[in-house]
């Protein structure tokens, strides 16, 4: 009876512990839940975690833009360890649920990075201290932002540009070296004038080399002996070495004239003579008319487009088309003058003389055989 009554003491006690202590957590004042919040807070700014993505992504959150970190984080990291970062933050953001996206590779690694630098900006989200290991898992950013990895880069571009400088400044000093040598040279061989007597003249027996007259069996002189010759006697002029070499049998090269051009008369007021006319025919070929389209119609069309121009025959010849029932074609030939051929041919390929959506061009008559008909 005694045990009893002992444990009903002890569960009394326990429950009247219980309940002062739950009035007393009702009871915290706003101050209280503050500073409870500011311990949290602390205690989670405390924690370091390593990860070099979310590294980065803390660091430089407040420096690059929103848009450039995205594009940057995307295009160096890889899905993978996008999705272990976004993973790792979950763990530590309890007010804001970070869902693993769907759709591509590439859209799911843009909308989890955004996440992440969302979470990241938020005044509000309390996050641990992350940290890189691998500083080769960072990206570079540019000189502006004064990221130490990019001045690195940028220092050992320079010591290459420096030393491929000091290559082609040693190489300038050897092209200055061997011009020098080269200036050299002509002063040690061109000390004295230079003197006639200095070079002696042609030996004798050259002369048996010289090609013979076939006729008189004689050499013909070289002109270098000839000046050889005019040196030592002065008395041999050019127009005596003329006539020697004429005279063994050396003959003058005849001068073609050019051929003298020819023109073709077209003054209209002297009209004293008269030329033979002469007549060519432009060939013009006609298609997309219709089926019963007739060789006089064609003719009265072409006399309406001739206009001012001299024509002096038409023939219409109707071409085998490949589609009879659909439309017709013909082979037009004008005969005109010689002297109004061209001008023919601009009026004929001339689009403003044909009737609309008639197509025209010139006939060339095939090499093999023919395709035309008669009409």
């Amino acid at each position: 009876m005694n045990m009893a009554n002992m444990m009903c003491d002890d569960y009394t006690m326990t429950g009247s512990r219980e309940s002062a202590t739950a009035n007393e957590s009702s009871e915290l004042n706003p101050t209280d839940v503050m500073n409870l919040e500011a311990t949290t807070a602390t205690l989670s700014s405390d924690i370091h975690i390593q990860c070099e993505l979310l590294c980065f992504v803390q660091r430089k959150c407040c420096i690059l833009a929103f848009d450039d970190i995205v594009n940057l984080c995307t295009s160096f990291y890889s899905l993978k360890e996008i999705e272990k970062a976004r993973n790792l933050l979950s763990e530590y953001v309890i007010d804001r649920r970070l869902t693993k996206r769907t759709g591509s590779d590439r859209e799911k690694a843009r909308r989890s990075m955004n996440d992440i630098v969302k979470t990241c900006l938020d005044p509000l989200t309390q996050l641990p201290q992350f940290y890189a290991i691998d500083i080769s898992r960072l990206p570079p950013v540019g000189v502006d932002h004064v990221d130490i990895s990019a001045v690195l880069q940028e220092v050992s571009l320079l010591r290459q540009e420096v030393r491929v400088i000091s290559e082609l400044r040693a190489e300038l000093e050897e092209l200055k070296a061997f011009r020098q040598n080269l200036c050299m040279i002509p002063h040690a061989t061109t000390a004295g004038p230079i003197l006639r007597d200095d070079f002696p003249s042609l030996a004798a027996s050259s002369m048996d080399m010289l090609p013979r007259n076939a006729d008189s069996g004689t050499n013909i002189p070289s002109v270098a002996g000839s000046a050889s010759g005019n040196a030592n006697t002065q008395s041999t002029s050019f127009a005596s070495l003329a006539r020697e070499l004429n005279r063994t049998g050396v003959t003058e090269r005849a001068v073609r004239r050019p051929p003298s051009k020819s023109v073709v008369g077209s003054s209209t007021t002297n009209n004293h003579v008269k030329s033979v006319q002469t007549v060519r025919t432009v060939d013009v070929f006609v298609s997309r008319l219709e089926p019963l389209t007739t060789r006089a119609e064609l003719v009265d069309c072409v006399n309406t487009a001739k206009g001012d121009l001299g024509v002096l025959d038409i023939n219409c010849t109707k071409l085998r088309s490949k589609y009879e029932h659909l439309y017709s074609s013909f082979h037009v030939a004008v005969t005109v003058s010689s002297v109004h051929f061209k001008s023919a041919i601009d009026l004929f390929s001339s689009a403003e003389v044909w009737p609309t959506g008639v197509f025209v061009k010139r006939y060339f008559k095939p090499r093999h055989g023919t395709n035309e008909g008669s009409s």
